[in-house]
């Protein structure tokens, strides 16, 4: 069920590490996955650092205006959700997944369907599609610093797990 977004405050920590990918890491082209055509996935892990982690997915639209978000993490997870064109999402997820906030970033419209009991924080509106700019976003309106990011111009299932 999708619902109309009134803010929370997302539960968040200070940690440092946040920032835009230094000079050893960055993002990085994967074969095809989760929907997204051979090449177009980027994708950034990072070591986990101990408390919440900040997991990032973006799209530029998705195919119908709905994508799926696949969440199988036993870890404390925040989950930022940005697309450029507005964006019906939906967050599922497995047993055991521990998700404490989800965030709209992006084109104002975007709605988000999530379980009970998960705060949801709209933080959409003006702003760029750039990867280093959504990933600046995302640290600034949780205060965590960037575990993973997952993007593409087109898709519309994601998969976040433990096993990343």
């Amino acid at each position: 069920m999708l619902r109309t977004l009134a803010p929370v405050m997302v539960l968040a920590i200070l940690i440092g590490g946040c920032g835009a990918p230094s000079s050893e890491e960055s993002l990085q082209p994967l074969a095809a996955s989760d929907d997204c055509a051979v090449g177009d996935l980027l994708h950034l892990e990072r070591p986990p650092v101990g408390g919440p982690e900040l997991r990032l997915v973006a799209i530029d639209r998705a195919p119908e205006g709905r994508a799926t978000v696949h969440l199988d993490r036993h870890a404390l997870t925040v989950l930022v959700l940005s697309a450029a064109e507005p964006t019906d999402w939906t967050v599922e997820l497995e047993e055991g997944s521990v998700l404490a906030a989800v965030v709209l970033d992006g084109a104002p419209g975007s709605r988000v369907a999530v379980p009970a009991g998960v705060a949801v924080e709209d933080h959409t509106g003006p702003g760029s599609g750039d990867p280093m700019a959504r990933i600046a976003r995302a640290e600034a309106a949780t205060r965590l610093p960037l575990a993973s990011y997952r993007g593409c111009p087109v898709g519309s299932e994601f998969g976040i797990y433990s096993a990343e």
